[in-house]
Formats: structure tokens, C-alpha cells, sequence
């Protein structure tokens, strides 16, 4: 093989990249005229000379042996092209790479098949669990039935003329995206709630915080994702009968308080100064800078037919407060610390600051309530975390109901509230069981405080049992058992001489009724019969 130069070598290169001729020394005509002929292409394939050493050891069992040929028996035609390794080796010889560029034709790979699933496959899917993403899937669904039968029965207890409106935390440490954070509360990352209260605590009507948008009916007006709150928690609040709703800066708007207004309901709130439109009040800035301490501004408008009025107060910080019934007037005094001075002064308050204080506290009692004796059990579920603090709320709720009516009677002795939750406990576990009136065979035990009393001498023996379980109409006859001392309380004091040495039987320690002597007669009888 001759010698290339340098300039012989440039030209090769040349020609290689202008695709003249392959990388294998073969030109392009060449690779056209590879075989003259289709029997010169079959001679080629069945001794391929040039392939010897591509196959190595391994592939040697898949050559297979040529066949016997004679001038008797012809060879037969190879199919064209051939399926052979070989074959395939010698029409890629012909292949030429060229410096092109690959352009993505979007059009050309667009895909024309059908991803639908099957209308069978959709209706099963429909009827099971719910989508996340449908207009009507409701994040809350594991308690949805509990929230609507509590509200339901809330609302069922008549309502003050005074009602707050605020939020409320279900603290937890569960992660979920319904979590909200809020500085200002004492347990701030939990589930966030808001309810209607009484001044008292009593709660009427609560909302759980999901981050979605509720219905509205018909003939509710839109005033936002937090007016509508307000809107929604009212509903069950009777109209025109001069209830008034307070709430807090984060609510409170001049549309807001002004649909009230026309719906009969008196409103007030303190307020944030942008959303008084026009207003000509002092800057807080203002205020606290150049101003002493308990001035105050008041101004008053009418929109949509409703009078409002705004009364800004210098307190330690100011405050802007919104009202449809009261105002500034009277002004009374209060006590506040003065730093210059080092000492209490009397300071100027407007009326409507003192209205707005007494009233708006509601939701914050009942915090403090479901605070003292909450349910501590842990869960990780979230739901189950809700659920405990709508549990700790309808006991505050039977609290505050139970407080009511023991103070219209003769006799004030009210249980406070943990003595009432204890006996809400043992009520709730024992009325209707009628196991817990039966003797217990054996040695009795020493850990029961029942049977220590009964043992006690000249101790004044008193029923152990709720008013709930001596009244649930179970276990009130007496049993066949053992004979012995009657166990109602103040039987020896109602009965005549001649019936106070006859041992009785054992009479149910739930008895508590008028006719005393008559089930003890009877219980006389029974005894009587008994030794016959």
C-alpha cells in the first residue's frame, strides 16, 4: 500500500465529511455496485470470506453448515433480502452518517390513540370513594354527620339578644393542610373554628375552616370568603327582633354591617381604618403621637338606609370601633397607668368601648372552659382530634344549660365543672345497665367504697347513684337476696315504732321517691311471704 501525503490525506477527510466516500474506503457508487448480480450475492453469502473473523467462539452454533450442491440438484433461491446475520452485516456496510441536524416535528409525533376509560370502569369508580377535586367533595365527610347533628342540636336552645362572633382553635400537632397557625390565640397551630357564643360561652352555632367556598343561598348577597362567615353562622339568628352580633376586625365591613342592619339585626365590631371609605378620622399615628390619652372621635354616616357610626379611642394603642346602635355617649372614666407620671389617672371612655367589652368575650369563655378538663387522648387521625374537641364543647354546652336551670330553683347547690363531668361520666357509663344492681357472689371487695360506707357505724348512708341513674325506670324492684338493713336513706325517721324493729330487705339504692313508706310495706310483705 502506497504512502498518503498530507494533502492526499486533507482530500480523504473532505470527501468523507462531503459524504463522496465512507469511512470503510468504499465510495457511494460502490456500495450500489456491490453485487453485480442476485447468484454473485448468494455466492457472496454462502462463503463469506471477509466475516471470518467477526464471529468468535460463542456464535460458532449459529453457522450453519452450507448445503450439498451438484449439477443434479440446483440450488434454491434465497429469498431477498435475507434474514441472516451475515446478510444483515453486508447491507450495513452501505450505511453513510452524515453532520445533519434532527428537527422535532411535534405534528409528526402526535399521538392518535384513545386514553378514555371504559363508561363501565367510571360508574363503579363514581360510586365509591369520592374524587378530591369534584366541585362537591367535602373535605370534612368523616365527621360531616356529627358537625350537622351537633349544630342542629345547639341551635335548638333559645338565644340571647347578645351574641359574639370569633374564632376558635383546635390545637393539635397532626399533620394536615387544614392546620392553620394564629398568634394571637394560647394554643396557636390547630384546626380553626368559627362560632357563634352567647355572652355566657354558649356555643349556637360553630363552622370548621376547610379553605373551601361554601354555597350560598339564593337571596345571600356575596361579601367575600369572611363576610360570608358571618352570613352563614346568622342564619339560624331570628330577624327584626333587635338581636346584636359582635365581632372583631377581621369581619366587620360597612356592606357587612349595613345587610345586617336591614335584616334587623344591630352590629358591632371594631374595625380597620381602610375599610372606612371617606372617613375623616385621625390617623393612628397620629393619635398616639400628638394626642393625650382617652381623647376620642367619633363621626357617623348612612348608607343603604342605615345609620353606622365610628368612634376612634386613644387607650395604650388606638382603636377604631363600627356601631348601628351605640355610640360615644355617655362618657365615663376609667383607670390607666400613666409612665410619665408613675401612677393610675382617670382617663376619658366612650360608651361604646364598655359595650363592646362586656359583650364580645364569648368565644374566649368557652375556650377557657374546654381548657380546664379537656379530653388529653391522642390520635393520628385528624379527625378524631375534632371530634374530641366537638365533644369537649357539647359538655360545656350541657354545663352551661344545667347552670341555668339549677339556678331557677328553690335550691342553688350547682355542681361545678369537674364535679359535673365526673358524674356525666359515671351517668353515661351505668344508666340502663341493670348488671350494676346485682349482688356480686363471693368476698366482697375492698377496693369498692360502697361497701366500705355500708360498713361504717353511725355514718348517715346516701345514695352513691346519680339523679340520672335512680331516674332511668331500670332495676327499681327489690331483688332476692339476703336479708338485711334497708339501705334507703332516712327510712328509720318516716316509718311508725312498731316498724322500725322488722328487718327489711334489701331495697334499691336508686329508690328516691314520694311513696317511701308504700314500697317499704311492700317490701315487708315480700319478706313475710318469703319465710311462710
Amino acid at each position: 500500500m502506497k504512502s498518503l501525503t498530507d494533502k492526499d490525506i486533507e482530500n480523504y477527510l473532505n470527501q468523507i465529511e462531503g459524504g463522496e466516500r465512507s469511512e470503510d474506503d468504499l465510495d457511494v457508487s460502490d456500495v450500489e455496485d456491490f453485487c453485480s448480480s442476485r447468484q454473485e450475492l448468494h455466492n457472496d453469502l454462502e462463503n463469506p470470506v471477509d466475516d471470518e473473523n467477526d464471529y468468535c467462539d460463542d456464535d460458532l452454533s449459529l453457522i450453519e453448515d452450507p448445503p450439498a450442491t451438484s449439477e443434479s440438484h440446483q440450488v434454491p433461491q434465497v429469498p431477498f433480502p435475507s434474514t441472516t446475520q451475515a446478510s444483515r452485516r453486508a447491507t450495513m456496510k452501505g450505511l453513510v452518517w452524515k453532520v445533519k441536524k434532527l428537527i422535532l416535528n411535534p405534528d409528526q409525533i402526535t399521538f392518535r390513540g384513545n386514553t378514555t376509560y371504559p363508561a363501565e370502569l367510571r360508574d363503579q369508580a363514581a360510586g365509591g370513594t369520592p374524587y378530591t377535586d369534584h366541585v362537591d367533595h367535602d373535605r370534612l365527610h368523616k365527621i360531616r354527620p356529627v358537625v350537622n347533628y351537633l349544630n342542629e342540636k345547639f341551635a335548638s336552645i333559645p338565644m340571647e339578644q347578645r351574641l359574639s362572633i370569633d374564632e376558635q382553635m383546635c390545637a393539635t400537632k397532626v399533620a394536615h393542610f387544614m392546620k392553620q397557625y394564629l398568634p394571637n390565640k394560647p394554643h396557636k397551630w390547630g384546626f380553626k373554628l368559627f362560632v357563634l357564643c352567647s355572652v355566657g360561652g354558649y356555643a349556637h352555632k360553630f363552622e370548621i375552616y376547610t379553605g373551601e367556598d361554601y354555597k350560598r343561598l339564593p337571596d345571600e348577597p356575596d361579601f367575600g370568603p369572611v363576610g360570608n362567615v358571618v352570613i352563614r353562622l346568622v342564619r339560624g339568628v331570628p330577624r327584626h327582633i333587635n338581636h346584636i352580633i359582635y365581632f372583631d376586625n377581621f369581619y366587620t365591613s360597612i356592606p357587612l354591617v349595613a345587610h345586617l342592619g336591614k335584616e334587623g339585626i344591630f352590629t358591632l365590631g371594631t374595625v380597620q381604618s381602610n375599610r372606612l371609605v371617606n372617613c375623616k378620622l385621625p390617623d393612628k399615628k397620629e393619635l398616639m403621637k400628638n394626642v393625650i390619652l382617652g381623647a376620642y372621635e367619633e363621626q357617623s354616616t348612612t348608607f343603604q338606609d342605615i345609620d353606622m357610626t365610628a368612634v376612634c379611642w386613644k387607650d395604650n394603642k388606638a382603636v377604631t370601633l363600627l356601631s348601628t346602635y351605640v355610640g360615644s355617649e355617655p362618657v365615663t372614666k376609667v383607670d390607666r397607668f400613666d409612665k410619665s407620671k408613675k401612677a393610675k389617672i382617670k382617663i376619658d371612655c366612650p360608651h361604646i368601648i364598655k359595650e363592646y367589652n362586656a359583650h364580645m368575650g364569648g368565644v374566649d369563655l368557652m375556650d377557657s372552659f374546654i381548657g380546664r378538663y379537656r379530653i388529653a387522648m391522642r390520635s393520628r387521625k385528624w379527625y378524631l382530634r375534632i371530634f374530641y374537641h366537638l365533644l369537649d364543647m357539647s359538655v360545656i354546652n350541657s354545663w352551661l344549660i344545667y347552670k341555668d336551670l339549677k339556678s331557677t330553683e328553690a335550691d342553688p347547690s350547682i355542681l361545678n365543672l369537674c364535679q359535673y363531668r365526673l358524674e356525666l361520666a359515671e351517668a353515661l357509663s351505668k344508666v340502663g345497665n341493670a348488671s350494676e344492681l346485682c349482688n356480686k357472689r363471693g368476698r366482697p371487695s375492698t377496693s369498692n367504697s360502697t361497701e366500705k360506707n355500708l360498713q361504717a357505724k353511725n355514718e348517715v348512708r346516701v345514695s352513691t347513684f346519680t339523679k340520672d341513674i335512680r331516674t332511668d325506670n331500670v332495676g327499681h324492684w327489690p331483688d332476692d337476696c339476703v336479708r338485711s338493713r334497708c339501705k334507703m336513706p332516712g327510712v328509720q325517721d318516716t316509718l311508725k315504732q312498731s316498724v322500725k324493729s322488722v328487718e327489711y330487705l334489701y331495697v334499691c339504692q336508686r329508690l328516691k321517691t314520694a311513696s317511701e313508706i308504700f314500697i317499704i310495706n311492700i317490701c315487708i310483705f315480700y319478706n313475710k311471704c318469703m319465710m311462710l
